[in-house]
């Protein structure tokens, strides 16, 4: 690894302040609120990981951990880096879904 995680603690309140608001607002669509903090400490660690020493750490740490738990809820997506054992705090997930056009599959099952 190319960070020391020793300054994770400074993150704490903002984590636990952020779970709070998530799950006081999501929280019938969020497995426990156990789940949702394991989850941003998670994403703590990889921002930390990431982050390559342009620009303030706080703002991109913050930024990260936010942006990454605000698409787990609302477009199904799993935690980064989960090393094919994916994993998320939300009961429902409704994944994004993409669209491929399939012309010659579906020609072929209209042929006379």
């Amino acid at each position: 690894m190319k960070t020391t995680f020793s300054n994770w603690e400074k993150y704490e309140p903002y984590l636990r302040g952020l779970c709070k608001v998530v799950y006081e607002r999501y929280g019938w669509n969020i497995e426990s609120y156990e789940d949702l903090y394991q989850t941003a400490c998670y994403l703590l660690l990889i921002a930390l990981d990431d982050f390559d020493g342009r620009g303030d750490q706080a703002g991109y740490v913050k930024q990260y951990v936010r942006r990454k738990l605000f698409n787990m809820l609302k477009d199904g997506e799993n935690a980064p880096k989960h090393n094919d054992h994916p994993f998320s705090f939300v009961k429902q997930r409704h994944q994004k879904v993409q669209f491929v056009l399939c012309e010659e599959d579906i020609l072929e099952l209209y042929q006379f």
